[in-house]
C-alpha cells in the first residue's frame, strides 16, 4: 500500500540519506532505526508530507501522494516525537480537535472510549498541563483509535510510557495490523511479545503480509534475525553533498 522508491532528504548540505527504496504491504509493519540525526524523523515527515524530500516519490495504493490531497491524509495518522497536546485542553478536548483537523467525525461517546482503552479513564477532564509525560503521550495514541485510518506512522510511539501501557498499545497494534480478523485467531500473548520484540529490542525492518499466519510471520522474524547477525545493512550513501556519518537502517529479509 505504501512504497517509496529513489527518496532523498537533506539538512543544510548534508545528506540525510539517498536513493531509499522500500514497500509496505497492507498489514505490514516497518521499523526504522539508527543514530540520532540520521534523518529518521524527517523519512517520516516526509511522508506524512510534512516535509518535502530532495527526490524520490511516495505512493499510496499507488498513487503519488501528492496527487492524493484529502484522500491520503484520511487514511493516515502521524503522531510525532513529542505529544501535541496543548496545555490548556482537556484530554476530551485535546481529542475532539485533533480529530476534528484529521477530518474524524466522533462523539464523546467515542472520545471516552478511546480515552479509556489508553487506561485515561476519569482523567477525561483534566487539562493537559497536569498530565504526566506518559498521561500525555496515551492523549497522543488516542488519536489512532478514533476513525479507521489505514496509516500510522509513529515517531517512537513507546515513549514515556510504563510497561503496562507499552505493553497495552503493542497488543492494540498487532490488532490494527492484523484489521481486527486474523487478529482474533492469535494467541495475544505471543503476539505481543512478537510486536514487542520488533519495537523495542530488534535492528533491523520487519515487514510482514496480513495474509500471513502468524507462525509464518514469526519465522519470516526468526530468517530475519539471522540475516541480520550475517550482514549488517550498509548505510544508504549521498550524493552531491557531505555524506552522513550514518542513516535510518532499512533492510529487509
Amino acid at each position: 500500500m505504501l512504497e517509496v522508491s529513489a527518496l532523498a532528504a537533506a539538512r543544510g548540505d548534508r545528506v540525510l540519506f539517498a536513493g531509499l527504496d522500500f514497500s509496505v504491504p497492507a498489514g505490514g509493519l516497518l521499523q526504522v532505526t539508527g543514530r540520532n540525526g540520521t534523518g529518521k524523523t524527517t523519512l517520516l515527515r516526509v511522508l506524512a508530507r510534512l516535509a518535502r524530500p530532495e527526490s524520490g516519490e511516495v505512493r499510496w495504493k499507488g498513487t503519488p501522494v501528492d496527487e492524493l490531497g484529502d484522500e491520503y491524509f484520511a487514511d493516515l495518522c502521524y503522531l510525532g516525537h513529542a505529544p501535541a497536546i496543548k496545555d490548556d485542553l482537556t484530554a476530551r478536548e485535546n481529542l475532539a480537535i485533533s480529530a476534528g483537523i484529521a477530518g474524524v467525525t466522533v462523539d464523546a461517546t467515542a472520545i471516552d472510549a478511546a480515552l479509556a482503552e489508553v487506561g485515561l479513564t476519569g482523567r477525561e477532564m483534566l487539562p493537559g498541563r497536569v498530565l504526566s509525560q506518559g498521561q500525555r503521550r496515551r492523549v497522543a495514541l488516542a488519536q489512532l483509535y478514533l476513525g479507521s485510518r489505514k496509516l500510522w506512522l509513529l515517531d517512537e510511539p513507546l515513549a514515556a510510557l510504563d510497561t503496562e501501557a507499552a505493553d497495552a498499545f503493542i497488543a492494540r497494534l498487532g490488532r490494527h495490523l492484523y484489521d481486527g480478523t486474523a487478529a482474533k485467531a492469535l494467541e495475544f500473548d505471543r503476539a505481543q511479545k512478537f510486536l514487542n520484540d520488533t519495537l523495542t529490542r530488534s535492528p533491523w525492518l520487519d515487514t510482514w503480509d496480513a495474509a500471513r499466519s502468524y507462525e509464518e510471520a514469526v519465522d519470516a522474524a526468526a530468517e530475519a534475525a539471522r540475516w541480520h547477525a550475517k550482514k549488517a545493512p550498509a548505510a544508504v550513501p549521498g550524493a552531491g553533498r557531505r555524506k552522513p556519518r550514518s542513516a535510518p537502517t532499512l533492510a529487509q529479509p
